[in-house]
């Protein structure tokens, strides 16, 4: 049985939900998954932007 942890990154371009700029694989992102079940990826100097 697989891990929860993250699942695989889609086949096609995956884009920042905070700045809508595409998320590239050597780019440090944070994969989330909401109440509804959808995933969002968020590069992670975008995540500690909207922290602060």
């Amino acid at each position: 049985m697989k891990s929860e942890k993250e699942p695989e990154r889609p086949k096609g371009p995956v884009y920042c939900y905070e700045c809508g700029r595409e998320v590239l694989p050597e780019d440090a992102y944070e994969y989330i998954r909401t109440r509804r079940g959808t995933g969002i990826y968020i590069h992670q100097k975008c995540f500690r932007r909207k922290q602060a």
